[in-house]
């Protein structure tokens, strides 16, 4: 075999098996499908995506490199296991775009906020919600999680949205306080539970910044300030 086609081979593999394209620095960060499903429904956000992405971040991501281009297709899914790949964006050192297909909801429209640059397919959605719990065991431990949810997980979720909608100059809650932005968020989740935007509705809230359109066009801007991850009360 030659130097050629083994490179294109091992370029190949790290693809499909690692989501990593190191020479042209795209990382693919999706879910897999359950095969303990009949349906081969999507697993979403989980330990496994967590701790690969972590290492394509880290290996891409070198003081003074070029942009990184992540691919985003996920439903959403844990709420530790995203913020764990949120945190490894924010301590990333090389401009960033997240460019999401179908959908950023849930988890997965929190770590779109991470981005530098956030772009939306055409025909995609963001949705925000509070998310679910599932829990069992006694009573105690129940309740100790849901008062961490509570007082943690949910203002650090909307300190998080109200950072990027109060700091995206142009958009309506630009220059607000992040109060402002948080009581908008929470009225319309009490509304509707899922708050969906379309894509321009998104860029109007400042919770992304442009609709894919071509791909010379994703390129990273000027570095952001990073989002807080705590709400004001």
């Amino acid at each position: 075999m030659t130097a050629d086609l083994s490179m294109k081979k091992y370029r190949l593999d790290a693809l499909h098996d690692r989501g990593i394209d190191e020479q042209r620095r795209e990382i693919w960060l999706t879910s897999e499908p359950d095969l303990h499903d009949d349906d081969w429904a999507e697993l979403g956000v989980e330990h496994s995506m967590t701790t690969k992405f972590i290492k394509n971040i880290r290996l891409l991501g070198k003081p003074k490199s070029k942009p990184i281009l992540i691919h985003l297709k996920s439903m959403g899914g844990e709420y530790q296991e995203g913020m764990a790949i949120f945190d490894s964006l924010m301590a990333c050192p090389c401009d960033t775009t997240i460019l999401s297909y179908t959908h950023a909801r849930s988890m997965s429209s929190i770590i779109l906020q991470a981005a530098d640059n956030r772009v939306l397919m055409p025909n995609s959605y963001v949705l925000i919600h509070r998310g679910s719990m599932f829990l069992g065991g006694e009573v105690k431990t129940v309740m100790s999680n849901i008062d961490f949810e509570k007082k943690v997980c949910l203002p650090t979720m909307f300190g998080i949205y109200a950072q990027r909608m109060t700091t995206t100059k142009g958009r309506r809650f630009f220059g607000e306080p992040m109060n402002k932005a948080v009581s908008e968020l929470r009225k319309r989740m009490n509304e509707h539970g899922d708050v969906f935007f379309t894509p321009e509705a998104a860029i109007e809230f400042g919770l992304a910044d442009s609709v894919f359109t071509s791909w010379e066009d994703l390129k990273p801007g000027v570095k952001l300030k990073k989002p807080k991850t705590k709400a004001q009360n």
